[in-house]
Protein backbone atom coordinates (compact mmCIF):
# COMPACT_ATOMS: atom_id res chain seq x y z
CA UNK A 1 0.00 0.00 0.00
CA UNK A 2 0.85 2.85 -0.72
CA UNK A 3 2.35 5.38 2.43
CA UNK A 4 0.20 8.76 2.78
CA UNK A 5 2.11 11.62 2.33
CA UNK A 6 2.70 14.41 5.25
CA UNK A 7 3.26 17.85 5.03
CA UNK A 8 6.69 18.69 6.77
CA UNK A 9 6.42 19.88 9.86
CA UNK A 10 6.19 23.40 9.88
CA UNK A 11 7.45 26.03 12.72
CA UNK A 12 6.14 25.43 16.59
CA UNK A 13 3.36 27.16 17.70
CA UNK A 14 4.31 29.84 19.76
CA UNK A 15 3.91 30.05 23.38
CA UNK A 16 2.37 32.90 25.30
CA UNK A 17 4.93 34.52 28.16
CA UNK A 18 4.64 33.15 31.77
CA UNK A 19 3.39 36.93 32.84
CA UNK A 20 0.75 36.30 30.34
CA UNK A 21 0.31 32.62 31.44
CA UNK A 22 -0.28 33.54 35.03
CA UNK A 23 -3.10 36.36 33.92
CA UNK A 24 -5.01 33.94 32.74
CA UNK A 25 -4.64 31.18 35.61
CA UNK A 26 -7.38 31.25 37.72
CA UNK A 27 -7.24 33.37 41.09
CA UNK A 28 -7.41 31.94 44.31
CA UNK A 29 -10.56 33.73 46.32
CA UNK A 30 -9.67 35.81 48.96
CA UNK A 31 -11.69 34.00 51.11
CA UNK A 32 -13.02 30.16 50.29
CA UNK A 33 -16.02 30.13 52.17
CA UNK A 34 -17.67 33.23 50.77
CA UNK A 35 -16.99 32.19 46.62
CA UNK A 36 -18.40 28.93 47.51
CA UNK A 37 -21.56 30.54 48.19
CA UNK A 38 -23.82 33.62 47.19
CA UNK A 39 -23.99 36.39 49.44
CA UNK A 40 -27.11 37.37 50.91
CA UNK A 41 -28.01 41.35 50.80
CA UNK A 42 -28.28 42.68 54.06
CA UNK A 43 -31.22 43.92 55.41
CA UNK A 44 -30.74 47.42 54.90
CA UNK A 45 -33.82 49.59 55.50
CA UNK A 46 -32.26 53.15 55.21
CA UNK A 47 -28.82 53.87 53.51
CA UNK A 48 -26.68 57.53 53.12
CA UNK A 49 -25.07 57.44 49.98
CA UNK A 50 -22.23 59.63 48.24
CA UNK A 51 -21.79 61.66 51.42
CA UNK A 52 -25.48 62.64 51.61
CA UNK A 53 -26.43 63.11 48.18
CA UNK A 54 -28.25 60.39 47.64
CA UNK A 55 -30.92 58.63 50.55
CA UNK A 56 -32.05 55.89 50.19
CA UNK A 57 -35.57 54.63 52.13
CA UNK A 58 -35.75 50.72 51.10
CA UNK A 59 -36.32 50.11 47.35
CA UNK A 60 -37.27 53.97 46.63
CA UNK A 61 -34.02 56.89 45.88
CA UNK A 62 -34.09 60.02 46.90
CA UNK A 63 -31.74 62.87 45.96
CA UNK A 64 -30.99 65.65 47.70
CA UNK A 65 -32.89 68.58 46.15
CA UNK A 66 -31.53 72.55 46.11
CA UNK A 67 -34.89 73.27 45.58
CA UNK A 68 -36.03 72.70 49.83
CA UNK A 69 -32.92 73.98 50.60
CA UNK A 70 -32.72 78.01 49.55
CA UNK A 71 -36.09 79.65 49.71
CA UNK A 72 -37.28 83.15 50.43
CA UNK A 73 -37.91 82.51 54.29
CA UNK A 74 -34.30 80.66 54.48
CA UNK A 75 -32.76 84.09 52.94
CA UNK A 76 -34.80 86.40 54.70
CA UNK A 77 -33.19 84.17 58.01
CA UNK A 78 -29.98 84.59 56.94
CA UNK A 79 -30.25 88.45 55.87
CA UNK A 80 -32.42 89.28 59.58
CA UNK A 81 -30.93 86.63 61.71
CA UNK A 82 -28.26 84.52 60.83
CA UNK A 83 -27.31 83.06 64.42
CA UNK A 84 -31.08 81.53 63.88
CA UNK A 85 -31.37 80.63 60.74
CA UNK A 86 -33.03 77.34 60.30
CA UNK A 87 -31.38 74.62 57.73
CA UNK A 88 -33.01 72.08 55.61
CA UNK A 89 -32.10 69.27 53.54
CA UNK A 90 -34.44 68.38 51.02
CA UNK A 91 -34.58 64.92 49.07
CA UNK A 92 -36.70 63.72 46.41
CA UNK A 93 -37.55 60.44 44.24
CA UNK A 94 -36.94 60.35 40.64
CA UNK A 95 -40.82 60.91 39.62
CA UNK A 96 -41.02 64.15 41.34
CA UNK A 97 -44.55 62.67 43.26
CA UNK A 98 -42.67 61.99 46.91
CA UNK A 99 -40.29 63.18 49.23
CA UNK A 100 -38.77 63.78 52.65
CA UNK A 101 -36.60 66.87 54.25
CA UNK A 102 -34.58 66.94 57.18
CA UNK A 103 -34.92 70.52 58.96
CA UNK A 104 -32.96 71.76 61.60
CA UNK A 105 -35.27 73.64 64.15
CA UNK A 106 -34.17 76.14 66.23
CA UNK A 107 -37.15 77.00 69.42
CA UNK A 108 -37.44 80.24 70.43
CA UNK A 109 -36.27 81.06 73.96
CA UNK A 110 -35.40 77.88 75.91
CA UNK A 111 -36.29 75.17 73.88
CA UNK A 112 -33.47 72.86 72.58
CA UNK A 113 -32.10 72.99 68.84
CA UNK A 114 -33.45 69.67 66.98
CA UNK A 115 -33.55 68.21 63.53
CA UNK A 116 -36.65 66.65 61.78
CA UNK A 117 -37.60 64.68 59.55
CA UNK A 118 -40.64 64.59 57.21
CA UNK A 119 -42.32 63.22 54.39
CA UNK A 120 -42.90 65.31 51.51
CA UNK A 121 -45.96 64.75 49.14
CA UNK A 122 -45.72 65.96 45.61
CA UNK A 123 -49.37 65.63 44.69
CA UNK A 124 -50.69 68.04 47.16
CA UNK A 125 -50.44 71.65 47.72
CA UNK A 126 -48.85 72.46 51.09
CA UNK A 127 -51.89 72.79 54.22
CA UNK A 128 -52.13 74.14 57.11
CA UNK A 129 -48.58 73.38 58.27
CA UNK A 130 -47.49 75.54 55.54
CA UNK A 131 -45.57 79.08 56.68
CA UNK A 132 -47.24 82.30 56.74
CA UNK A 133 -45.16 82.87 53.26
CA UNK A 134 -46.03 80.02 52.27
CA UNK A 135 -49.79 80.26 52.95
CA UNK A 136 -49.68 83.77 50.68
CA UNK A 137 -47.63 82.17 47.92
CA UNK A 138 -50.17 79.56 47.58
CA UNK A 139 -53.24 81.89 47.88
CA UNK A 140 -51.60 83.49 45.13
CA UNK A 141 -50.82 81.02 42.91
CA UNK A 142 -54.66 80.02 43.11
CA UNK A 143 -56.15 83.53 42.32
CA UNK A 144 -53.94 83.59 39.17
CA UNK A 145 -55.44 80.20 38.04
CA UNK A 146 -52.43 77.60 39.01
CA UNK A 147 -53.92 73.68 39.16
CA UNK A 148 -53.34 72.44 42.74
CA UNK A 149 -51.30 69.93 40.59
CA UNK A 150 -48.65 72.61 39.59
CA UNK A 151 -48.70 74.16 43.22
CA UNK A 152 -47.81 71.00 44.71
CA UNK A 153 -44.41 71.01 42.69
CA UNK A 154 -43.55 74.49 44.31
CA UNK A 155 -45.23 73.79 47.74
CA UNK A 156 -45.75 69.94 48.60
CA UNK A 157 -47.50 69.22 51.60
CA UNK A 158 -45.16 68.09 54.57
CA UNK A 159 -46.04 65.59 57.00
CA UNK A 160 -43.78 65.31 60.20
CA UNK A 161 -43.08 62.10 61.50
CA UNK A 162 -40.19 62.32 64.12
CA UNK A 163 -37.64 64.86 65.83
CA UNK A 164 -34.12 64.44 67.13
CA UNK A 165 -33.62 64.12 71.04
CA UNK A 166 -29.84 64.84 72.23
CA UNK A 167 -30.63 63.35 75.85
CA UNK A 168 -33.72 61.44 78.00
CA UNK A 169 -34.47 59.19 74.90
CA UNK A 170 -34.91 56.05 76.55
CA UNK A 171 -37.36 54.31 79.31
CA UNK A 172 -34.56 55.44 81.91
CA UNK A 173 -34.29 58.87 81.34
CA UNK A 174 -30.20 58.91 81.20
CA UNK A 175 -28.68 61.68 79.80
CA UNK A 176 -26.42 60.20 77.60
CA UNK A 177 -29.72 58.02 75.41
CA UNK A 178 -29.78 60.19 72.50
CA UNK A 179 -32.44 59.13 70.29
CA UNK A 180 -35.60 59.94 67.77
CA UNK A 181 -39.60 60.75 69.16
CA UNK A 182 -42.44 60.71 67.25
CA UNK A 183 -44.61 64.02 66.42
CA UNK A 184 -45.74 64.68 69.23
CA UNK A 185 -42.33 64.27 71.65
CA UNK A 186 -42.85 60.95 72.80
CA UNK A 187 -39.88 58.46 72.57
CA UNK A 188 -39.33 56.29 70.03
CA UNK A 189 -36.22 55.02 68.89
CA UNK A 190 -32.81 55.23 71.17
CA UNK A 191 -29.34 54.65 71.58
CA UNK A 192 -27.49 53.89 74.99
CA UNK A 193 -24.07 56.32 75.56
CA UNK A 194 -20.69 55.66 75.78
CA UNK A 195 -18.73 53.92 78.27
CA UNK A 196 -15.33 56.19 78.55
CA UNK A 197 -12.54 56.92 76.16
CA UNK A 198 -10.93 53.42 77.40
CA UNK A 199 -13.53 51.10 75.81
CA UNK A 200 -12.16 48.68 73.13
CA UNK A 201 -8.56 48.67 73.87
CA UNK A 202 -7.61 46.15 71.72
CA UNK A 203 -9.48 47.35 68.91
CA UNK A 204 -6.18 48.43 66.91
CA UNK A 205 -5.02 44.91 66.98
CA UNK A 206 -8.40 43.35 66.10
CA UNK A 207 -8.38 45.22 63.35
CA UNK A 208 -5.10 44.32 61.90
CA UNK A 209 -5.61 40.62 63.30
CA UNK A 210 -9.17 39.93 62.10
CA UNK A 211 -9.07 42.16 59.20
CA UNK A 212 -5.87 43.32 56.81
CA UNK A 213 -4.43 39.92 58.01
CA UNK A 214 -7.63 37.86 56.59
CA UNK A 215 -7.52 40.23 53.42
CA UNK A 216 -10.67 41.93 54.77
CA UNK A 217 -9.64 45.75 54.25
CA UNK A 218 -12.78 47.16 55.36
CA UNK A 219 -15.25 46.96 58.32
CA UNK A 220 -18.46 47.91 60.09
CA UNK A 221 -19.57 49.20 62.89
CA UNK A 222 -22.70 48.69 64.17
CA UNK A 223 -24.30 50.48 66.61
CA UNK A 224 -27.48 49.03 68.56
CA UNK A 225 -30.25 51.19 68.40
CA UNK A 226 -33.51 50.01 70.77
CA UNK A 227 -37.25 51.05 71.71
CA UNK A 228 -38.75 51.86 74.34
CA UNK A 229 -38.70 47.97 75.63
CA UNK A 230 -35.59 47.85 75.38
CA UNK A 231 -35.31 45.93 72.73
CA UNK A 232 -32.75 45.60 69.59
CA UNK A 233 -34.94 47.00 66.44
CA UNK A 234 -32.03 48.06 64.15
CA UNK A 235 -28.16 48.85 63.71
CA UNK A 236 -26.86 52.19 62.62
CA UNK A 237 -24.04 51.04 60.63
CA UNK A 238 -20.75 52.67 59.28
CA UNK A 239 -18.66 51.02 57.09
CA UNK A 240 -14.85 52.26 56.88
CA UNK A 241 -11.70 51.26 54.98
CA UNK A 242 -8.91 49.65 57.39
CA UNK A 243 -5.17 51.85 57.42
CA UNK A 244 -2.46 49.74 58.86
CA UNK A 245 -1.35 51.97 61.68
CA UNK A 246 1.56 49.96 63.24
CA UNK A 247 3.00 46.27 62.97
CA UNK A 248 0.32 45.13 64.78
CA UNK A 249 -2.31 47.62 64.76
CA UNK A 250 -4.54 49.17 62.16
CA UNK A 251 -7.41 51.99 62.75
CA UNK A 252 -10.09 53.20 60.90
CA UNK A 253 -10.48 55.54 57.59
CA UNK A 254 -12.70 57.81 56.39
CA UNK A 255 -16.53 57.28 56.30
CA UNK A 256 -17.61 55.51 53.31
CA UNK A 257 -21.04 55.04 53.92
CA UNK A 258 -23.81 55.29 56.70
CA UNK A 259 -26.84 52.99 56.76
CA UNK A 260 -30.04 51.50 58.98
CA UNK A 261 -29.82 48.09 59.41
CA UNK A 262 -32.52 45.82 60.36
CA UNK A 263 -32.08 42.46 62.68
CA UNK A 264 -33.24 40.21 59.81
CA UNK A 265 -35.14 40.18 56.78
CA UNK A 266 -38.14 38.59 58.59
CA UNK A 267 -38.69 41.92 60.93
CA UNK A 268 -41.45 44.42 59.47
CA UNK A 269 -41.14 47.66 59.68
CA UNK A 270 -42.97 50.60 57.97
CA UNK A 271 -41.54 53.01 55.37
CA UNK A 272 -42.28 55.97 58.47
CA UNK A 273 -40.15 53.77 61.15
CA UNK A 274 -37.35 53.60 58.08
CA UNK A 275 -36.94 57.15 57.22
CA UNK A 276 -37.67 58.04 61.76
CA UNK A 277 -34.14 55.93 62.04
CA UNK A 278 -32.47 57.36 59.10
CA UNK A 279 -32.86 60.57 61.20
CA UNK A 280 -29.99 59.20 63.08
CA UNK A 281 -27.65 59.24 60.54
CA UNK A 282 -28.34 63.16 59.44
CA UNK A 283 -27.33 63.83 63.33
CA UNK A 284 -23.82 62.37 63.43
CA UNK A 285 -21.24 64.84 64.82
CA UNK A 286 -17.99 65.08 62.18
CA UNK A 287 -14.94 64.12 63.32
CA UNK A 288 -12.23 66.57 63.64
CA UNK A 289 -9.46 65.49 61.39
CA UNK A 290 -5.97 66.57 62.06
CA UNK A 291 -3.64 68.81 59.86
CA UNK A 292 -2.54 66.60 57.39
CA UNK A 293 -4.52 63.33 57.60
CA UNK A 294 -6.87 61.84 55.30
CA UNK A 295 -10.20 63.71 55.23
CA UNK A 296 -12.80 62.47 57.95
CA UNK A 297 -16.00 64.19 58.54
CA UNK A 298 -19.33 62.39 58.89
CA UNK A 299 -20.83 60.33 56.88
CA UNK A 300 -23.14 63.82 55.32
CA UNK A 301 -20.56 64.84 53.88
CA UNK A 302 -22.48 67.24 52.37
CA UNK A 303 -24.29 68.56 55.57
CA UNK A 304 -20.83 69.15 56.92
CA UNK A 305 -19.54 70.94 54.53
CA UNK A 306 -22.84 73.60 54.79
CA UNK A 307 -23.38 73.36 58.51
CA UNK A 308 -19.46 73.66 59.34
CA UNK A 309 -17.33 71.12 61.13
CA UNK A 310 -16.50 70.70 65.19
CA UNK A 311 -13.82 73.16 64.72
CA UNK A 312 -15.84 76.39 64.01
CA UNK A 313 -17.90 77.31 67.65
CA UNK A 314 -21.00 78.41 66.13
CA UNK A 315 -21.05 74.68 64.03
CA UNK A 316 -19.91 72.98 66.87
CA UNK A 317 -22.91 74.63 68.99
CA UNK A 318 -25.21 72.99 66.89
CA UNK A 319 -23.49 69.66 66.84
CA UNK A 320 -23.07 69.57 70.11
CA UNK A 321 -26.76 70.25 70.57
CA UNK A 322 -28.10 67.57 68.02
CA UNK A 323 -25.83 64.85 66.90
CA UNK A 324 -24.13 61.72 68.91
CA UNK A 325 -20.60 60.57 68.28
CA UNK A 326 -19.22 57.91 66.05
CA UNK A 327 -16.89 55.27 67.50
CA UNK A 328 -15.40 52.85 69.50
CA UNK A 329 -17.34 54.52 72.83
CA UNK A 330 -20.73 53.86 71.94
CA UNK A 331 -22.18 51.14 74.34
CA UNK A 332 -22.84 47.91 72.69
CA UNK A 333 -20.84 48.71 69.60
CA UNK A 334 -20.07 45.57 67.55
CA UNK A 335 -16.93 45.23 64.42
CA UNK A 336 -17.60 43.90 61.72
CA UNK A 337 -14.30 43.17 58.83
CA UNK A 338 -15.70 43.23 55.25
CA UNK A 339 -14.23 41.42 52.68
CA UNK A 340 -14.05 43.33 48.90
CA UNK A 341 -16.80 40.91 48.29
CA UNK A 342 -19.17 41.52 51.22
CA UNK A 343 -18.43 45.80 51.13
CA UNK A 344 -19.89 46.12 47.62
CA UNK A 345 -22.72 43.64 48.23
CA UNK A 346 -23.71 46.38 51.04
CA UNK A 347 -25.25 48.82 48.94
CA UNK A 348 -22.11 51.32 49.18
CA UNK A 349 -23.34 52.77 45.99
CA UNK A 350 -26.71 52.12 45.29
CA UNK A 351 -29.53 54.75 44.40
CA UNK A 352 -32.01 52.68 45.05
CA UNK A 353 -34.90 53.12 41.90
CA UNK A 354 -34.09 56.72 41.34
CA UNK A 355 -33.37 55.69 37.40
CA UNK A 356 -36.10 53.87 37.13
CA UNK A 357 -38.25 55.90 38.39
CA UNK A 358 -37.38 59.17 35.31
CA UNK A 359 -37.91 56.27 33.19
CA UNK A 360 -41.29 55.71 34.14
CA UNK A 361 -40.58 52.05 34.98
CA UNK A 362 -42.02 52.52 38.62
CA UNK A 363 -43.87 55.45 40.49
CA UNK A 364 -45.92 57.82 39.31
CA UNK A 365 -44.28 58.45 35.63
CA UNK A 366 -45.36 55.00 34.71
CA UNK A 367 -47.61 53.86 31.38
Amino acid sequence: AALKETEPPGPARPQPPASVAAMSAPVAPQNEEEMERALDAPPVCANLVAGGAMFVVGETGFLCSPMGMVSLEKCCQKCCCPDRMQLAFAYTSGDYAEGVQVDQVTPACCGKMHFTMSDKDYTQPAGEEAGFMQKKLIEQARSQGMSDDKIAKLFPKKILLGKSKAGNAGPKKNAKHVGVTLPDGANHFYMKGGTGPCANPCAGGRMCKEGIAKGKMCMNFKVPIFNQEEQIVAYAVQTVPLIPSGCCSARPGPTIQMAIHKTSHEQEMSPEDAKRLGLFLFTVKPNVAKPGSLPSGGPVYLLGKIIGGMENPSSAKLWNSVGWTLGLQNKGVEMEFLSFGQFFNGDAFTIGDFVDRIRGKVGALKK
